[in-house]
């Protein structure tokens, strides 16, 4: 185990506190993931952690020691004291675990189709907790893939992490331009399905039991011109007349689940989902 760090202004500490800012994660490849259950989904994922932030005082619980030593190697595992600890901690929080890890870029290029993929499509989302929270709706159906495509939002953003409770570790995520996005669509002859509010159709009466990348827009102008342009079927997830519109992760979830019903009548999804639903 490295030394304990007491002081919250350590220079070590001051550093992994600005790992919160993008345009610091962006220069030193680095990202902070909050949370046990978060940093075992990324290590079990294959995420390298470079330092894990644990409180001086685990290191007195054997299981605790065991648990640690069982995911990362002692030499990276780094006590922090009470003050430190909350310093870096999301909410000045000084019980849970942070990982510094290693960010890893996923490119369009390599990313694997298999049969039948069912791919969420998020255009220019810019939220966090959107995003984190349509990655574990993903996760959660089986999705293939989940595409950011012109997303000004950092993908490694704490708050996206969080929101996907460790979902973001679990399938392919990449951020890409609209472009290239729908030309590897299109290569791979996966047709685009657009949810719309003014759509003609509910998902209701829209196959998306096949073969589909499903697209969601921006949380305020909905999807670019684009990706209307490129779709093949346009839907609208159905709502009472006198209602706007939904939160932009619940018409994901909504979607995905419903490709995901459809895909399970057709043969294409599981048969089942392996484990019962539960809150969290």
């Amino acid at each position: 185990m490295l030394p304990l760090i007491t002081s919250p202004t350590n220079h070590r500490v001051k550093h992994w506190v600005r790992l919160r800012r993008s345009d610091v994660r962006r220069q030193c490849g680095e990202f902070l993931i909050d949370g046990r259950q978060e940093v075992e989904k990324a290590v079990a994922a294959g995420i390298e952690v470079c330092t894990l932030l644990i409180p001086g005082d685990d290191l007195a619980d054997p299981e605790t020691v065991a648990r640690v030593t069982s995911l990362v190697s002692e030499h990276v595992v780094q006590p922090l004291g009470p003050a430190a600890m909350r310093r870096v901690s999301y909410g000045q929080r000084d019980r849970d675990w942070i990982a510094v890890a290693r960010v890893r870029t996923e490119r369009l290029t390599a990313l694997a189709f298999p049969p039948c993929p069912l791919i969420l499509v998020l255009d220019r989302l810019e939220k966090p907790g959107n995003i984190g929270a349509c990655l574990r709706s993903a996760a959660a159906v089986g999705a293939s893939a989940v595409l950011l495509a012109d997303c000004p939002t950092d993908l490694y953003n704490p708050n996206a992490i969080r929101a996907s409770r460790g979902a973001i570790f679990q399938l392919p995520v990449v951020q890409c331009g609209s472009a290239e996005a729908i030309e590897l669509l299109r290569r791979h002859d996966v047709p685009i399905c657009a949810a719309e509010v003014d759509a003609p159709q509910s998902f209701w009466e829209t196959d998306l039991s096949g073969a589909v990348a499903i697209a969601i827009g921006n949380e305020a102008d909905g999807l670019q011109e684009v990706w209307r342009q490129s779709a093949t079927t346009r839907f609208r997830v159905p709502m009472q007349a006198h209602t706007d519109s939904l939160n932009a992760s619940i018409s994901a979830a909504l979607c995905l689940y419903e490709a995901q019903r459809q895909r399970q009548f057709a043969g294409n999804g599981r048969k089942k989902f392996d484990d019962p639903i539960v809150g969290g």
